[in-house]
């Protein structure tokens, strides 16, 4: 048997690719002359035996049933088998765009032995059997099936295409050239193979494989990624007219591929809709048109992503997919709609996380329910979800991770920082990437200051406050905090002094049983816990054995007593309420008497409780803006600072400090009215001195001031001379002074000049050098772009563009809108407050709700009810820089103003100056709204690169846009816009 299939191997591989012409057509001469080894010189193999007899009935049926069952059958289910275990090790990331099949050719080609088999069995049935069989060209089509999961790409190609020609139209055993004017049959020009047969052939034969080889060669094209070759033969199929309507779906299905591949994704997406049919069960059909949503999402084409994404809810089984699909259908929803759907998939992830056939997925559902409610600012429930999730993610540390990580950031951004701090001690960073493992670690350390300053800065203010009360009510209010902190430690209370009992006193008891004694007066059959008498005997017997213990989890022990006589505030968190704030460090701390002494009532104590207050308030604010960058709680800490304490130690530095922060916010005012007071107060002063000396030369000032020159070449333009002054420069101070902003630029024009390698490497350079700056994210962004260009590129030169006409002032609407009154922010200075807020540093624009005044200065009007633009001013800024600048406002609209829609141009006013604008809005009321959220974010997170004496904020309406344009003075509109909004520009 062994040398039967040596034999085999030895002389099929030659036979079948060196006899194309012959092999497996029926009626056709076979020649399979070919050197054999020399015991079997004298045999034949039954394909050999093809020509010498004709083929009866009972002989063909003979062959097509051992053809069939005996090795098509077993080979065919192998290679099912095959793709469905590559099938269960897939794995969807629904929060990314799916893999086109729900299977890799990677893991296929991993089971080589299995395929081996299977193109063994092909080899074998051709051979064993006579080649008239209506089973040889199944035997070829699964031979190229499994090439292709072996990706033996080549192979695969060679058999698909022997199928093409082997099985073609012949002409008296002729062959006829495929696609010629010769094949033209009644003026049909046709590549495909005629299936449109008689009643009787269709009840009595098959159709051949040979158009099911040219779907099969498709893919086989695309996976080999000779795309022009799949398009070529997709094309020619949609054409044909005799191409089988049996197969057409399966057409669809490959152009889909194609155009996936290409990343064309609303053509992907417009024939995968029509192929989903071609499924081959619900929980595929359902991830198809989940795919079909993402796709048509990618194309920007809302309603049909819509549609798709509440399809595939409707089909699956599996509740990851719905979540993500209803996630998916709110961030789709019209801004009108939105509330309602936003609502409606919220109750629907709930009666989900109720539902027991979801109980191990409520962990990512309560995840899903909580981006939703973050989404539409009802945080406290979104943490409340998260929670959930976290408490459910028992098997699903990933998932863990995910909620742990927005738990914290949303505790971070609504500035619950003791929350913050205790869910980002919970993340483990060695599963995070580097840039997210950075920014989790600087956050810990900051945050953990923080927090204990605010607890140190809360209990400091508590004692003062219990400071004021005479002495009576000071004792009431100690004696009722004392109680309630005992109950919350878990201590009952005191009414004895504790002891721990004798060991000889039970001996003098008489003994009783759980329904009583004979020596009681009461009856002997009560049940103990209803007869007082015995329970009033029990307690004494436990106290004379055991003394007065503390009513806590082991209690026999006698080092948890010691331990309970001596707990302390180690783990006081934010969340501290004036309840825990009695607790300090000593042993004595859960007595009343060490309660009291903790009150500061010398003028010692009260005096270092007032410096405890100053020096938190201050560590804060340093760490707001060092550490976090985060300069309005900066400002907050310090405005705080110098509102209760007017002169302190730190008054010199805070100054110092508020006119840096105030400068990071763009607030050029206040940051001089600071400074002039710094000036007048310390006109002496370290600091005062450093103001006086900016400008002064040192060996650092010249490389930073030659640095800074170079950047604002590059800004400008003049590429030429920044390069060959900064290769100066970088010979006499070497790299030690560049900085992110100049090597990020610089990155910006190598990618102008497509010189990718030398951008991604001062990209790479920078985010070494300076891996804590706020440009790192943007540095990853741009590399991924870059090593993505081709593909880009080839995506957006397939991509068939109406351009309009690029004049923004024609399409505003100017309809007046409805306004309202912009409200006012409060805020809360008590240093009691568990959290402080954050300063208003902006003034509020008062937006008049009837007739508005129109003010008219030098031509220009300023109406409130007009419909403005937010306009970024750059000065002397390249139109390579400009275009970023305002790709980098587009981005953050999308990710932030989604709903709003803001369009973002950019417009060329001279030589000098160019314009980004934001718009339009219905009215001033709302572009204020929009100025103040957005300008605090520009130097930290829109546009770090550039600096800040290179762009102002702007507001313009449309009428004056075009004034604006006519005179071609920005300078003149600034100064009006300054003159009716001093407080805002």
């Amino acid at each position: 048997m062994m040398q039967k299939y040596f034999f085999l191997c030895l002389f099929l591989i030659p036979a079948l690719f060196f006899q194309p012409k012959v092999w497996g057509q029926p009626n056709t001469t076979i020649n399979l002359d070919k050197e054999k080894p020399a015991q079997y010189q004298d045999r034949l193999l039954p394909a050999e035996k093809t020509s010498d007899k004709k083929l009866g009935f009972l002989s063909r049926t003979y062959q097509d049933m051992v053809s069939h069952y005996n090795y098509f059958f077993n080979a065919n289910n192998k290679l099912n088998f095959i793709i469905e275990q590559a099938q269960k090790m897939h794995t969807d990331d629904y929060s990314k765009l799916l893999p086109f099949y729900d299977y890799s050719l990677s893991v296929t080609a991993l089971d080589k032995r299995d395929l081996d088999s299977i193109i063994y069995k092909c080899y074998a049935g051709i051979l064993l059997h006579d080649l008239r069989s209506d089973w040889v060209d199944n035997f070829y089509l699964l031979l190229g099936k499994a090439y292709l999961l072996r990706k033996t790409f080549d192979s695969a190609a060679i058999v698909f295409q022997y199928i093409n020609y082997i099985y073609a139209p012949k002409d008296d055993g002729y062959d006829i050239p495929i696609g010629s004017n010769v094949s033209n049959n009644q003026g049909i020009f046709t590549v495909s193979t005629n299936e449109n047969r008689s009643l009787l052939k269709k009840l009595t034969t098959k159709p051949t494989t040979r158009n099911d080889s040219f779907i099969w060669q498709i893919r086989n094209y695309i996976e080999s990624n000779q795309l022009d070759k799949a398009s070529g033969l997709i094309a020619l199929l949609r054409a044909d007219p005799l191409f089988p309507k049996r197969l057409q779906k399966d057409l669809w299905l490959q152009q889909a591929y194609l155009f996936y591949k290409q990343n064309q994704y609303d053509s992907a997406a417009t024939y995968l809709s029509k192929s989903i049919s071609e499924a081959d069960n619900k929980q595929q059909q359902a991830r198809w048109e989940f795919l079909t949503g993402q796709l048509y999402q990618l194309a920007h084409q809302n309603k049909p992503a819509i549609k798709a994404f509440e399809t595939a809810i409707t089909h699956t089984i599996d509740p990851y997919l719905e979540v993500y699909a209803r996630l998916n259908i709110v961030a789709l929803s019209d801004t009108g709609n939105s509330t309602k759907a936003l609502q409606n998939n919220l109750r629907q992830m709930y009666q989900l996380a109720h539902r027991d056939k979801y109980a191990d997925y409520r962990d990512i559902i309560y995840y899903a329910a909580a981006a939703l409610e973050i989404k539409q600012q009802h945080y406290e429930a979104g943490i409340q979800n998260l929670q959930k999730s976290i408490a459910y993610s028992v098997n699903n540390p990933e998932q863990k991770q995910k909620s742990m990580l927005l738990l914290a950031s949303t505790s971070y951004s609504i500035r619950q920082y003791p929350l913050a701090s205790l869910y980002y001690d919970s993340i483990q960073t060695n599963q995070l990437d580097s840039t997210l493992k950075n920014e989790v670690i600087a956050r810990k350390k900051a945050l953990k200051i923080i927090t204990g300053n605010l607890t140190s800065l809360h209990l400091q203010d508590s004692l003062l406050q219990l400071a004021k009360l005479n002495e009576a009510d000071r004792l009431a209010a100690v004696k009722k905090l004392y109680r309630r902190l005992r109950k919350e430690q878990g201590l009952a209370e005191e009414k004895e002094d504790i002891d721990f009992g004798s060991t000889n006193a039970a001996g003098n008891v008489a003994a009783s049983g759980l329904f009583g004694s004979s020596t009681t007066s009461n009856n002997a059959n009560d049940f103990y816990f209803a007869n007082a008498t015995l329970k009033s005997q029990g307690y004494k017997e436990f106290k004379q054995k055991w003394g007065n213990r503390p009513n806590v989890d082991n209690w026999q022990r006698q080092s948890a007593i010691n331990n309970s006589l001596q707990l302390n505030n180690n783990n006081v968190t934010a969340a501290t309420t004036t309840t825990e704030t009695a607790k300090t460090n000593n042993a004595n701390a859960l007595t009343l008497k060490g309660m009291l002494d903790n009150i500061p009532l010398t003028e010692k104590q009260i005096g270092d409780a007032h410096n405890t207050i100053i020096n938190d308030l201050y560590s804060n604010a340093q760490t707001f803006q060092n550490n976090l960058e985060k300069y309005a709680d900066a400002v907050d800490s310090y405005e705080t600072l110098m509102k209760l304490y007017p002169e302190n130690q730190y008054e010199e530095p805070v100054l110092f400090n508020l006119i840096y922060c105030y400068q990071q916010l763009g607030l050029l005012q206040k940051s001089d009215s600071v400074r002039k007071k710094l000036m007048l107060a310390f006109p002496n002063g370290t600091y005062a001195q450093k103001i006086k000396n900016i400008g002064k030369p040192t060996l650092q000032d010249k490389a930073t001031e030659q640095y800074e020159h170079i950047y604002n070449l590059f800004i400008e333009g003049n590429f030429k001379q920044a390069l060959a002054e900064k290769a100066e420069a970088d010979k006499t101070y070497g790299k030690t002074y560049w900085t992110p902003q100049l090597m990020y630029i610089q990155a910006v024009y190598d990618v102008k000049q497509k010189n990718d390698s030398s951008a991604i490497q001062t990209l790479q350079a920078m985010i070494h050098q300076f891996p804590q700056s706020k440009m790192v994210d943007m540095a990853n962004t741009m590399i991924d772009v870059l090593k993505r260009r081709k593909e880009i590129e080839n995506y957006l030169t397939n991509l068939v563009i109406e351009k309009n006409e690029d004049n923004v002032v024609a399409n505003i609407d100017l309809h007046p809108a409805t306004l309202v009154n912009a409200p006012e922010r409060r805020r809360v200075d008590s240093v009691a407050a568990p959290v402080i807020k954050q300063l208003d540093s902006t003034a509020t624009v008062q937006i008049p709700v009837s007739a508005p005044v129109i003010q008219s200065v030098n031509n220009y009007a300023f109406n409130p009810s007009d419909s403005q633009y937010i306009a970024v001013v750059l000065n002397k800024v390249d139109p390579v820089f400009a275009s970023e600048a305002r790709n980098a406002f587009y981005r953050f609209n999308l990710e932030k103003f989604y709903n709003l829609r803001l369009k973002v141009n950019q417009q060329k006013l001279n030589d000098s100056t160019s314009l980004v604008l934001i718009g339009p809005f219905a009215n001033a009321g709302d572009a204020v709204d929009y100025l103040d959220k957005t300008k605090p974010m520009a130097t930290a997170r829109i546009i770090p690169w550039l600096k800040l004496e290179k762009y102002i904020f702007s507001m313009i309406s449309p009428s004056n846009l075009q004034l604006l344009y006519n005179k071609n003075n920005i300078d003149e509109y600034i100064q009006f816009l300054k003159r009716n909004l001093p407080e805002k520009f």
